[in-house]
């Protein structure tokens, strides 16, 4: 009989993957250790941290503000307290709401989006992220408490090896039923529309500049498109807004109760997606009413976009192409027609030939241009193809010249230094001991191609240097509120110039020519207004301001007037602003939004076009006035609702008297007095997630004997300091799988007294599996039993981040017990002699202690396409110590107690290493994957149960699992993938179809235990995947892959004097994960 199961191992794998499928965020927790208070109000807890005290009382107060008005509007309200988060250690602004856990987390920082307009954030934010926590439970199939119920299914390899239970697996599927349906538009629209009465958010300038311009060269998202997120941050952006106003629509053309009936209908059983919740609703499916809205939309905007149209003052596109183009090999004639295209047919292109820069632009980041003081080079931010607005860089060219990349992950507007050697900007990193998100000043030297970091954590922004270069003028964040302030220009003698307290916002400093003045941007609640002060702080003056929003204001080189960019015809242009005579002047006149102004002293401006494909570069040489009054945006045929006063029912049944103006007339310097505590835990309700499985990893299992149930629980403290993750199956012949993991983020003894801030966990383990076997005993046949493997395994970790928050450093002790039980039995010599009841045993087989470092380290680009095909590295590194008592024979002593097990101390290091990175690849989003994997068993050589092996779905496809094993084992790949289908678009039922990817690849590689490797022992496969990336239920992601795969070497292995084939023969492999990736 086989005393020891490799197979063992495999299911603890097995049940493990599925476990940290569940709950990706369990794996992300994130916990600030610093002194945190909470207070309680009569439907809150409010939690927030030494530093952050304002931010939380303002919360607290505007919560206990909207309960009223959101929960009436949904006759919903939470089961329980919700607590709110609040955090001011990151420079990052956002909120986040666990609709399942009655938990709401809020980055104190505003937010100043390029893609939003500005408005009170706190306002904004606490009314956004409870209307989710309100409309979402109203959708819940099944509770709060169960999220939903996954379907699952493992599939296994034939193993051929007689020392082997079962092999690998080579199907693993884990499939979502989901307890909610909302697609991305339904609930970003509703929160954004909240309660319109309130305004705390509203369709502005930005919302409408977005919509408008896809709807007028005809590409609005599709219905199916706005469903889901996975996009660009354009993509991801245009979702909100086309969801805000078509639930706007829907409010004004059926009735704003209609929010509420589609949110209930959703939480239907039979509901499998939002067309018949709306249908339910109005009478109409969803893609009718869509389809309806989309095309008044569009008939909308065409008339009111026609007098603009008749008077455009756009300039010229500024189109950016290097030295090396093929570009530059045009005539200029040919050069402005592959700008314009047929944009404008009645164009000269040859007439506006020397008015356009000859520069290579992509993406739709291109923002904050700067001209050098002597006027000839430009200074800007471009994302070029990047995914996302975060992900700019700074570039500098001169107009007819090759452009440069400086610096990446730039994020403000650089400034020029006087002599123009030098850009001196802000940019963000976790470059400290937390790895906190903080804002600091750098300066780049252009000559010497060197950047110098001027700050360190002091959550500086936006720096612009003085005209006598003695100077920055830079923006300070704390608490929610900015302010003004100087700095020396090597970072020292910061003076704070401005006072504000009270969530005060400024933006974008610049100085006046002459030195004496700073202009920036100013906002408490909706909008911006321009104001500028003197350098020590006095003489603060508002110049432009009103009803409008008003920003990023430059001076003209002589320092008589400002260029800025306003919304007060509805859309954003540039404006002048005479400084002696407080004169307004229309620049431009777009149809999409002209932003971020600079001139220099040749009368070349240019600014930031918004377009249906995000914002471009301009250059206009002559500011010549726009005519007022003919040519401006035509108001909306909406009606605003401004009702003052409101009765509202609410779900208990009373009526509440809602005073609509005196919440729009809200005044957050006048706070109540609350009471604060010592933050204490708050745990999130125990929830459950059931699941199904079947696990055929028995062949001799009948169908019934491979289904498991099980369910996985968890809750955490709100603060994400203590959590629990627990799980547990069964099947029909009682064979378990379980687990239970405590983890702790908070501060350790010893630990914290070095510096160090390591997360600590303690995990159990127990599973086991199930098989028949005989026994051969003297002087009888051999008889039938019944044999149980068990696996216990007790584990504590502690991982620190080093470096940056993308690698870590984890210490692991595992304690492990391996156990196989031969059940009772009957057994008799021959047929005439009586049975004989033999008692079950166990036998201990292996008692295991390992301890081991991990070092790993994950730097890939975060990108739309980041999940189906990455680009960067990824590196583990492992070594540990194992120290064994393995009995594999299954020998034992007679001792005082009867038979002892005789161990064979097997003891040794074993270290492991996993490379991979992935390089584009010629074309877009085509890359070639270059993979290297082996392991090493030091000192000696010991028993084959302790081998590495080198086939199978995570390893070399071509072969199985157990196919190739040793003490030593080196592997390398080779993939190249590329897109088949980049925008599927095509929703079936649940799924969205998103995008279809494929890869060809070969692996060259071998696992050997002793000697040195020879070539011609090395085995080779080849093999091609089908990605497909989709989702389900709106909400999650679905992956599937497909992968056949072929070895392409032919050997025999003999085990147990048997021998076993492999090779010369196609494997296939099938998932349907959360992600694509095992490592």
């Amino acid at each position: 009989m086989n005393k020891h199961s490799k197979s063992i191992l495999i299911a603890r794998f097995s049940f493990l993957f599925f476990a940290m499928l569940l709950a990706p965020s369990l794996h992300a927790q994130e916990y600030y250790q610093a002194n945190w208070s909470t207070i309680e109000t009569e439907h809150f807890y409010v939690h927030f941290h030494e530093g952050a005290e304002r931010t939380g009382k303002v919360v607290a107060k505007i919560a206990e503000e909207i309960y009223g008005p959101i929960t009436s509007l949904y006759n919903h309200k939470p089961d329980q307290k919700v607590s709110w988060i609040i955090k001011d250690y990151d420079d990052y602004s956002n909120g986040a709401a666990y609709f399942y856990d009655n938990k709401v987390e809020i980055w104190a920082p505003n937010m100043d989006f390029d893609f939003r307009g500005t408005h009170n954030w706190l306002r904004n934010v606490i009314t956004h992220e409870f209307t989710h926590i309100v409309q979402i439970q109203t959708t819940m199939k099944f509770g709060r408490r169960m999220p939903g119920f996954y379907l699952q299914w493992l599939g296994y390899e034939s193993e051929r090896r007689p020392d082997v239970l079962y092999g690998y697996p080579n199907v693993i599927a884990s499939y979502p039923i989901s307890g909610f349906l909302v697609p991305a538009w339904f609930a970003e629209g509703v929160a954004q529309y909240n309660r319109p009465q309130l305004r705390y958010d509203f369709w502005d300038s930005h919302r409408d500049m977005i919509l408008r311009s896809y709807a007028l060269k005809d590409s609005l998202l599709t219905w199916n498109q706005m469903s889901v997120f996975g996009k660009t941050s354009l993509g991801n952006e245009s979702s909100y807004n086309a969801g805000f106003a078509f639930v706007d629509y829907i409010a004004r053309k059926y009735g704003i109760e209609k929010l509420e009936a589609i949110s209930r209908n959703l939480g239907s059983l039979g509901a499998m997606s939002i067309d018949g919740a709306i249908e339910k609703a109005v009478g109409k499916p969803g893609e009718v009413v869509y389809n309806e809205w989309r095309d008044e939309l569009k008939q909308e905007y065409n008339r009111r976009v026609a007098p603009i149209r008749a008077e455009l003052r756009e300039g010229n596109p500024v189109t950016f192409v290097d030295d090396e183009s093929a570009f530059k090999q045009l005539k200029p004639e040919e050069q402005m027609k592959s700008i314009f295209g047929n944009k404008n047919p009645q164009v000269d292109v040859r007439a506006h030939v020397d008015q356009c820069a000859l520069f290579q632009e992509t993406g739709f980041a291109n923002l904050h241009a700067s001209w050098s003081p002597d006027g000839k080079r430009l200074a800007y931010l471009s994302g070029k193809s990047a995914s996302y607005l975060g992900q700019t860089g700074l570039f500098v060219s001169e107009l007819g010249g090759k452009e440069k990349l400086l610096q990446s992950g730039v994020h403000s507007r650089a400034s020029w230094s006087p002599d123009g050697t030098k850009l001196y900007y802000e940019r963000q990193s976790r470059n400290n001991k937390s790895f906190l998100l903080r804002s600091d000043l750098y300066v780049y030297d252009i000559a010497k191609e060197d950047e110098t970091r001027l700050t360190f954590g002091q959550r500086l922004m936006t720096p612009a240097m003085s005209p006598d270069g003695k100077q920055i003028a830079c923006i300070i964040t704390k608490d929610g509120t900015t302010n003004l302030a100087v700095i020396n220009p090597d970072g020292s003698g910061l003076k704070v110039i401005t006072a504000f307290a009270n969530g005060e916002q400024v933006y974008l400093p610049e100085w006046s020519p002459s030195g004496d003045r700073i202009v920036f941007d100013y906002s408490v609640k909706d909008g911006r207004d321009i104001a500028w002060i003197r350098p020590d702080g006095t003489d603060m003056e508002f110049l432009v301001t009103g009803d409008d929003d008003s920003r990023a204001a430059a001076f003209s080189p002589d320092g008589a007037k400002l260029y800025f960019a306003s919304d007060r015809t509805g859309i954003f242009n540039i404006y002048t602003f005479e400084i002696a005579t407080k004169a307004i002047a229309q620049v431009t006149n777009v149809l999409g939004g002209a932003f971020m102004p600079t001139i220099n002293k040749n009368n070349e401006l240019i600014y930031s076009g918004y377009t249906h494909r995000g914002y471009k570069f301009y250059l206009m040489k002559n500011d010549v006035p726009v005519p007022q009054g003919e040519f401006q945006y035509l108001p909306t045929s909406r009606s605003e609702l401004t009702a003052p006063r409101t009765l509202l029912a609410s779900t208990g049944g009373s009526v509440q008297e809602v005073d609509w103006q005196a919440l729009r007339s809200y005044d957050d310097t006048k706070i109540p007095l609350f009471t604060d505590r010592s933050y204490k835990s708050v745990f999130t309700s125990l929830s459950f997630v059931p699941f199904i499985r079947v696990d055929n990893y028995n062949k001799k299992n009948t169908a019934l004997d491979a289904v498991k149930l099980g369910v996985y629980a968890f809750s955490s403290d709100v603060l994400d300091k203590l959590s629990l993750f627990a799980g547990a199956a069964f099947n029909k012949k009682l064979e378990r799988d379980l687990f239970l993991q405590f983890t702790y983020l908070g501060e350790l003894p010893l630990f914290h007294q070095i510096g160090l801030a390591p997360a600590s966990s303690i995990e159990l383990y127990n599973v086991t599996r199930k098989t028949d076997n005989f026994i051969a005993l003297p002087d009888r046949a051999p008889v039938p039993v019944d044999v149980t493997y068990n696996l216990f395994e007790f584990d504590v970790v502690l991982t620190q981040k080093i470096f940056s928050p993308m690698t870590a450093l984890e210490f692991r002790y595992a304690h492990s017990r391996y156990t196989s039980t031969i059940e009772t039995f009957t057994t008799r010599v021959d047929e005439n002699s009586p049975t004989q009841l033999v008692s079950g045993s166990d036998d201990l087989y292996l008692i295991a202690n390992d301890l081991s470092l991990k070092f790993t380290s994950e730097m890939l680009e975060r990108s739309s396409t980041g999940e189906i095909n990455p680009v960067g590295r990824k590196i583990s590194f492992r070594i540990g110590r194992e120290l064994n008592k393995f009995n594999g024979d299954g020998q034992y002593e007679v001792g005082s107690t009867g038979l002892v097990p005789v161990y064979k101390t097997v003891n040794f290091t074993r270290v492991e290493m996993n490379w991979r990175e992935y390089i584009p690849f010629f074309f877009k989003n085509h890359t070639l994957a270059v993979k290297a994997r082996g392991g090493s068993i030091l000192e000696h050589t010991v028993d084959n149960f302790f081998d590495f092996y080198a086939g199978g779905l995570v390893g070399m496809k071509g072969y199985p699992f157990y196919a190739i094993g040793g003490n030593e084992m080196a592997v390398f790949g080779l993939e190249y993938r590329f897109p088949l289908v980049a925008n599927i678009d095509v929703r079936f039922l649940q799924f969205y179809f998103d995008k279809l990817y494929a890869s060809v690849y070969g692996d060259f590689g071998n696992a050997w235990s002793s000697g040195k490797p020879q070539a011609k022992d090395f085995k080779a496969d080849v093999g091609a995947e089908i990605r497909l990336e989709s989702f389900s239920w709106y909400a999650y992601p679905t992956r599937i892959f497909f992968n056949a795969s072929y070895g392409l070497n032919q050997f025999q292995k003999i085990v147990r004097n048997a021998p076993v084939t492999y090779g010369k023969e196609w494997r296939f492999y099938f998932g349907v994960l959360f992600g694509f990736d095992f490592d």
